[in-house]
């Protein structure tokens, strides 16, 4: 009976360790130095090391589809050749890290350890193993053959798991497609003359003078929306994305006072953005006229 007992408890104990084994997520990728070149396999990525080093440029287009609203996708192609990149597992250029995934690059996030990124939607029947072939091998009509609406998916907004430890890829929710609006206000009173320069989302850039008004939509999401601003746009705050309800930024930058910008209330947003968006509206409607004159 003690025997029975004893075996049980080491029993447990060793599933309890494999399971904690089989939880744990290699982050040995996080704190290594970026390497500017070519991903042409996992493991290039996993080690930071970029087996291809031959020179490219990267041009930022802006992609279509509600889901990818305000959104820019990276487009490498080689120095020489003007060749557009496609027959990589990915890239990176010093700074960011890229993946290839179905008819293009996305940028690669890491959070609590978990590598993952943002893709287009993935056709039904299609798992995370049938996407990872895609990424190690360019099978893309292996995918297509399931869903021929291309246009559909690219549509489509999806998050996918990297596997640390073998390169799998996880399929996990797909982002809805309800709205926010970020409102950004600058107000006149007290304020000083020079304009501020604000960068939403890390590609909407907009010039703040005095009561200047400007509303942005955006898809909800778990991730937050940054907003940066500085000389450098190095100082950020992050608002987040809740379903239908407005979200407002103040940005002010009085005499006496350094710059702010900061989330408030909506009713203190309602009532201070009115002048601005007022005068906003004004400018808008000048400059119209000039066109048709």
């Amino acid at each position: 009976m003690m025997k029975r007992k004893l075996l049980l408890i080491q029993l447990i104990l060793l599933v309890t360790n494999l399971t904690v084994i089989g939880q744990e997520t290699d982050t040995s990728n996080t704190n290594k130095k970026l390497k500017r070149g070519l991903y042409m396999t996992f493991e290039d990525f996993k080690n930071k090391t970029p087996s291809q080093k031959k020179s490219f440029e990267v041009d930022m287009e802006l992609m279509e589809g509600e889901a990818w609203t305000g959104t820019y996708q990276a487009v490498p192609s080689y120095t020489r050749s003007g060749r557009y990149i496609t027959k990589v597992w990915g890239f990176c250029d010093g700074e960011k890290e890229y993946i290839y995934d179905r008819y293009g690059f996305f940028p690669i996030e890491e959070a609590n350890g978990q590598f993952f990124y943002w893709g287009y939607g993935a056709p039904e029947g299609i798992t995370g193993s049938d996407v990872a072939a895609v990424i190690a091998f360019g099978l893309v009509g292996g995918l297509v053959k399931h869903d021929r609406n291309v246009r559909n998916l690219k549509e489509q907004k999806q998050r996918y798991i990297i596997d640390m430890r073998q390169g799998a890829i996880g399929i996990r929710e797909r982002v809805i497609t309800e709205r926010m609006n970020l409102v950004l206000y600058r107000g006149a009173r007290k304020e000083q003359d020079a304009k501020i320069d604000i960068v939403v989302a890390d590609s909407l850039n907009y010039s703040f003078g005095q009561n200047a008004y400007h509303e942005v939509s955006f898809l909800i999401s778990e991730e937050p929306v940054k907003v940066c601003y500085g000389t450098k746009a190095d100082s950020c705050i992050w608002v987040s994305r809740e379903k239908e309800v407005n979200k407002y930024v103040k940005i002010t930058h009085r005499q006496d006072k350094a710059l702010e910008v900061l989330e408030v209330e909506n009713g203190v947003g309602q009532y201070e953005s009115s002048i601005p968006k007022k005068k906003e509206r004004k400018r808008k409607k000048q400059a119209e006229k000039l066109k048709k004159e």
